[in-house]
């Protein structure tokens, strides 16, 4: 096994394996006294070292058992406020979930993802060579995985683990690679590395949100000219629109509240392939319902159901992919034509009320926020 790795972390961190040892703030005559939701844990701080793996960055891993939190910090930037992602993290998660907070400890986004490989797998996936190196004065064996890809090869994961489970680096393929700089052994409450899925119920982010008056509610149920089933739901409740659209292969919901800057968006490809995400932006109102697109004068104005609305390209600037929609004055799709690479379909409104619409009628689906659904759940 060559000793490469070792050599290009210590050029990296700029000291030797030798001169670096972990301080550990336990000793037998001072005993740490812990809780029960407390037991000793690792917060270890690492770099992701450019210029192979992109830009130079900072994290922070809290640890306890297999539990993991993840802490990245970006700086304020173009007006908006510092904020802390934390991602939540254990051997064999499928999906990442990342939260955002602002400084003051108040939620900014939600993320989830289904994606596998995002994190080290478990011990009983990889193979150890019988290898070891020693950094920051510990043991650690090397390990590889590789994961065979649909599209033929392997995506291949390495790494040098200790044996009180500390990653002291590791690399998804030529993608992204960590490595340890220092490791400080503390107690950990369980609720610090426990992802807060209580974050999953959208009446949290809805309290206090102004619900708006609702005499522009509307409800319109779009569908294919060839099917029976609905291709697109809209509704508006007060300040609240639910948009969601399905498709022989993919689905994508959108909920927003532009008064109160809230947004929910969910979208399913192919396969497994799903993420959500929920924002919650502090800066001004973007509140309006009026299209974002380009006005398409060219084209006459439409009567559906008794509605009247005009014409408007919705992908200005794109050659890959087109879609025009026919909106009324307050922004309501009646008809929406889309075409990719010389083929496309339509979708009419087929059913269209105005009225006022329940909040009930707006909140997502119980599946797309179940924990289960993105293979989450509590443990200890």
């Amino acid at each position: 096994m060559s000793k490469a790795p070792a050599l290009l972390l210590l050029a990296l961190l700029g000291t030797s394996a030798t001169s670096a040892f972990v301080k550990l703030p336990m000793a037998r005559s001072q005993p740490v006294r812990l809780t029960t939701a407390e037991q000793l844990g690792f917060v270890i701080e690492y770099d992701r070292p450019p210029p192979t793996f992109g830009q130079s960055a900072n994290e922070t891993w809290t640890k306890r058992g297999e539990l993991v939190r993840v802490d990245v910090v970006s700086g304020p930037s173009g007006g908006r406020r510092a904020i802390r992602r934390s991602t939540y993290q254990t051997p064999g998660q499928k999906s990442v979930f990342t939260v955002g907070r602002y400084t003051d400890g108040s939620v900014a986004t939600l993320f989830l993802m289904r994606d596998p490989l995002s994190y080290p797998p478990p011990l009983s996936e990889r193979t150890f060579s019988g290898a070891s190196e020693k950094h920051l004065g510990q043991t650690c064996r090397l390990w590889r995985r590789s994961v065979p890809q649909s599209t033929g090869g392997t995506f291949d994961q390495s790494g040098c683990v200790s044996a009180t489970g500390v990653e002291l680096w590791w690399r998804n393929a030529n993608i992204d690679a960590i490595f340890a700089r220092s490791i400080r052994r503390v107690p950990v409450q369980t609720g610090d590395v426990q992802p807060p899925l209580d974050l999953l119920d959208f009446r949290k982010w809805m309290v206090g949100t102004p619900a708006g008056a609702h005499q522009g509610d509307y409800e319109v149920v779009l569908t294919a000219e060839h099917s029976a089933l609905p291709s697109k739901v809209a509704r508006r409740s007060g300040n609240w629109l639910l948009e969601h659209e399905r498709s022989r292969s993919s689905e994508s919901l959108t909920l927003t509240n532009r008064q109160a800057n809230i947004t929910l968006r969910y979208n399913k490809g192919s396969g497994d392939d799903a993420q959500l995400t929920i924002s919650k932006d502090a800066f001004g109102s973007t509140a309006g319902v009026a299209p974002s697109g380009e006005r398409l004068a060219n084209l006459p104005d439409e009567t559906l159901l008794g509605e009247r609305c005009q014409w408007w390209n919705m992908t200005k600037g794109m050659t890959d992919y087109g879609r025009a929609e026919c909106r009324t004055k307050d922004g309501v799709p009646l008809i929406i034509r889309t075409t990719s690479w010389g083929s496309g379909w339509t979708i009419k409104a087929s059913k269209f009320k105005r009225g006022a619409i329940s909040m009930q009628s707006i909140v997502p689906p119980a599946g797309i926020l179940a924990p289960a659904t993105w293979g989450l759940a509590q443990r200890r």
